[in-house]
């Protein structure tokens, strides 16, 4: 069985490596590693893991969001253009096959 100073020398060991996986701006913040250190504790190197490869993972700029959005929105008003071009329904020179049988009929 291993004893409470191995359970700590043994996180503290982990959230050393842990914390050389980090970008460098939050190394040195106490919070992420308060919070590194939990997951640590709670969920196991794998979690803390996981925490910190969300965190490495850069979040999208506002410019890059409105580019998408003006992009979407370019592809919709397209899309609405070709429906344009395109004959309503009500204008349509077919004619249903109950109004020919009418029309054999009269």
């Amino acid at each position: 069985m291993t004893t409470s100073t191995d359970i700590s020398l043994q996180l503290k060991y982990d959230l050393k490596e842990l914390l050389n996986w980090l970008p460098k701006d939050f190394r040195e913040d106490e919070h992420v590693q308060q919070v590194i250190m939990l997951f640590l504790k709670t969920g196991g190197k794998s979690l803390a893991a996981h925490y910190i490869k969300m965190m490495a993972t850069p979040f999208k700029t506002d410019f890059d969001l409105i580019r998408k959005r003006a992009a979407e929105e370019e592809l919709k008003e397209d899309a609405e253009e070709e429906t344009e071009g395109e004959k309503p329904d009500d204008e349509d020179e077919t004619v249903s096959p109950i109004e020919c049988s009418l029309d054999e009929l009269l």
